[in-house]
């Protein structure tokens, strides 16, 4: 049976299509609290205390292994992400674009001018308000560029992106950043990276 006409208020649903409703919401209820709970944990891995408290761990286990050049590249991820995070709340508040679960417009933007004159509803200074560029790829795709370019091993730089890459588009499917948002998040990232390592390029290949 079709549903169609429901919605829209040109007929009415027959107890059975009422049922299969109820079941479909009930069905997508799921799938959302499901999903919600999958893309929380991606975004709290993406935080950046989060980050850096998990690359401290791998930089203690470095030092106890004795792995010199593995506490090299961690030192440097590390310094990747407090760059990339002042980098992008700089941005974020320059551009101040609303996130797609606040507004489904690309283009929108905040107005400077309305909060100036006392509306709340909209603060150009927190961060988690604004959607371009994302925090959490920037710093993804930042930890996963020291490593990239820390290590020439091709099983390390594969599984360092692919998890960059997840934690990057958890962010659109969970419909708080536009594509736009991850992908210049991503390219400022491997540019923050970059630069650290060719800082601490001969220290690291000592």
């Amino acid at each position: 049976k079709t549903l169609q006409g429901i919605e829209n208020g040109t007929r009415i649903a027959t107890v059975d299509e009422i049922i299969e409703l109820k079941k479909k919401i009930k069905v997508e209820n799921i799938k959302k609290e499901k999903y919600s709970k999958y893309e929380r944990f991606l975004a709290h891995q993406g935080d950046g205390d989060v980050t850096i408290a998990s690359i401290i761990i791998i930089l203690l286990a470095g030092s106890l292994l004795k792995k010199k050049k593995l506490i090299k590249i961690c030192k440097n991820a590390i310094v990747s992400v407090i760059a990339s995070g002042i980098l992008v709340n700089l941005i974020k508040y320059i551009v101040s674009r609303l996130r797609p679960d606040v507004n489904m417009l690309p283009y929108q933007f905040f107005s400077w001018a309305s909060w100036f004159n006392g509306n709340e509803s909209i603060n150009p200074f927190h961060s988690s308000s604004a959607s371009f560029p994302s925090g959490h790829a920037i710093v993804s795709v930042a930890v996963a560029s020291s490593f990239y370019f820390g290590y020439k091993k091709k099983m390390i730089r594969s599984f360092a992106f692919i998890l960059a890459v997840i934690l990057s588009g958890s962010r659109i499917y969970g419909t708080r950043h536009w594509l736009s948002d991850i992908i210049s998040a991503g390219f400022l990232g491997v540019l923050v990276a970059k630069t650290i390592y060719e800082i601490n390029k001969k220290k690291i290949n000592l």
